[in-house]
């Protein structure tokens, strides 16, 4: 059997095809940064809203409302400059023996610890400044021990590390050294497992279970204290199937913005901020309904800014002779002047060539209030440091790189 990877890249999506013989699985990493929003005089739209254990507003019809985007309109392109953005901060990751990053497994950011985790390494705790602490590993089939890491959070005020296993469909909790404390079933099974996980509050996590549910749980037991289902309809996803051949992307519908979660359900045309409060609000909203096109586009969300949000579409379509599809449109929000844009591009003035980039890469990150985080690939760091394409703190950073060095985080601390 023979397998193909090929990676496309988008301002705000990366794709990862993998091509084998009669199956074609697409994982998109739409990623989650932690970014503050803002409000603005923004067009209206009416929400539909169901009745569920987890209060949504509906919006009214009046100046002040929710913004409307049409994935089917031409809107101007912009592009967007990173240190516009806000200030940027490059932070090496160290590199020991026990404490191997293979990529973007950050999990958290805050002005002590930074936290990546693997399956080889298990947990890897450095201090702000990237210096590695400490790590642990309890992958095993004992009691206290997690079957795989699928997830990951942390809440520096109890000092609790929580990782979600998908396959044993349990949380393990441990202490920031990695001594165990409980453990504790997440209450979905089969197809309808927990996907990802945060710090909700003191006493619930926020679970995002496939495809269109988020729910809240106990840190205890795991019992599910709130949840909202948006599955209407089970083509409600990005599974195509045809002769014989299927193709499907696993997106994440939500990121964390200020302390809230912002969330756009495959089944839904409207994408909500969920606050701690345990209200949904209408947060934008899309035309033509997801329901009413014959080949359906979703949108996802992809970062909130206190200037801009960006959003990214992709459409239900693959072409199975030539082997791709799944077509995506970046849009960024201005919300000082409430207009949508075509996002062209997000350019890192400390490249001198090739500065494209993006703010949102790889796994989910929990980052302080107006941050933004991304992995950088040291690989391409030291080539890019060759071929002079650097400069600046950038350049200072890659001159002490070597190739197989843990990655440099980028962090963006965003202006208000």
């Amino acid at each position: 059997m023979v397998i193909t990877t090929i990676t496309l890249n988008f301002a705000v999506s990366n794709i990862l095809i993998i091509m084998k013989t009669k199956f074609y699985p697409i994982l998109l990493c739409a990623a989650l940064c932690a970014c503050g929003g803002g409000n603005a005089k923004q067009p209206v739209a009416d929400v539909e809203t169901t009745k569920d254990t987890m209060q949504v507003t509906k919006t009214v019809s009046k100046p002040g409302g929710i913004p409307v985007l049409d994935v089917n309109k031409k809107y101007p392109k912009k592009t967007l400059y990173l240190q516009d953005l806000g200030d940027v901060e490059y932070v090496p990751i160290e590199t020991t023996e026990s404490m191997l990053w293979r990529g973007s497994e950050v999990y958290f950011v805050d002005d002590k610890y930074i936290i990546g985790a693997n399956d080889d390494c298990g947990v890897m705790v450095h201090d702000r400044n990237g210096k590695a602490l400490h790590s642990f590993n309890k992958k095993g089939k004992g009691p206290q021990e997690w079957q795989e890491i699928s997830d990951l959070c942390y809440d520096s005020g109890t000092d609790e590390i929580f990782i979600l296993s998908m396959l044993a469909c349990k949380i393990y909790v441990y202490d920031i050294k990695g001594n165990f404390k409980r453990s504790f079933n997440t209450g979905y099974t089969g197809k309808n497992r927990a996907y990802k996980i945060e710090i909700f509050n003191d006493k619930e996590l926020y679970a995002y279970i496939f495809d269109n549910t988020f729910a809240r749980i106990s840190r205890t037991d795991g019992k599910t204290k709130a949840k909202k289902n948006f599955s209407k309809s089970k083509e409600m996803n990005l599974f195509i199937k045809k002769d014989g051949y299927r193709a499907n992307t696993s997106a994440l519908t939500y990121i964390k913005s200020n302390g809230n979660f912002i969330l756009t359900p495959y089944a839904s045309d409207t994408t909500y901020i969920y606050q701690p409060g345990n209200e949904m609000k209408p947060f934008i909203t899309r035309v033509p309904s997801v329901h009413n096109t014959e080949t359906p586009i979703f949108l996802f969300p992809g970062i909130d800014t206190p200037r801009y949000y960006i959003t990214y579409s992709i459409k239900k379509e693959w072409d199975f002779k030539a082997n791709k599809g799944y077509p995506s449109t970046d849009y960024v929000f201005d919300k000082k002047f409430s207009q949508f844009y075509e996002l062209e591009d997000i350019i890192n003035k400390d490249y001198i060539k090739d500065g494209h980039t993006s703010l949102v890469a790889g796994n989910n990150v929990d980052v302080p209030t107006n941050h933004c985080v991304k992995t950088m690939n040291t690989e391409k760091l030291c080539q890019s440091y060759q071929e002079g394409k650097l400069k600046g703190t950038l350049k200072e950073v890659a001159s002490k790189l070597k190739e197989d060095d843990n990655p440099v985080l980028m962090i963006v601390h965003l202006k208000r």
